[in-house]
């Protein structure tokens, strides 16, 4: 039996000026040659920035939060075991109340996988790659993408090591 694939993954950054945590939920169901996958992830920014200006007095340092959820979902055909081709969608949400910094944009692109066998030690690696332009600003009355708060398109490479 093939029973759907579960994992939470947790991350902090820790900078002078900056910290943040990120949270995944992490579902993965396998079909045959076919993957589908699920993601859900909250990130939650704390950031200290001194802003001042040109020809003004001097500047004040201000706190500023930060939330954001993505929802990822994948579909992968695999060619061969360890080579496969898919589809990415990515919905990326501002959780801010401040209106103007609230976005809701969709990310859609093609997805490419690769990985090793796995060597006499024990080892082996994965690759994915994929490129995503964006596709629908739901908040976006007049205009469709948000050029403001995200690129217009976003890659990724993604390097996984298996132990």
């Amino acid at each position: 039996m093939n029973a759907i694939g579960f994992g939470l993954y947790g991350e902090y950054t820790l900078a002078p000026k900056e910290f943040e945590l990120e949270f995944k939920l992490l579902l993965d169901k396998r079909f045959s040659r076919n993957i589908v996958a699920f993601n859900l992830v909250l990130e939650k920014e704390w950031e200290k920035e001194f802003e001042q200006e040109s020809n003004g007095p001097a500047g004040e340092i201000e706190n500023e939060k930060e939330s954001s959820l993505e929802e990822i979902l994948s579909y992968m055909y695999l060619i061969r075991p360890n080579l496969g081709m898919g589809i990415e969608l990515r919905n990326v949400n501002s959780l801010n109340r401040n209106q103007s910094e609230q976005y809701s944009i969709l990310f859609a692109g093609p997805t490419l996988f690769y990985s090793s066998s796995v060597n006499n030690n024990g080892l082996g690696y994965f690759i994915i790659f994929n490129v995503q332009p964006q596709v629908y600003n739901f908040y976006g009355n007049e205009k469709p993408r948000d050029l403001e708060h995200r690129t217009a398109i976003q890659a990724r490479i993604l390097l996984g090591l298996s132990f």
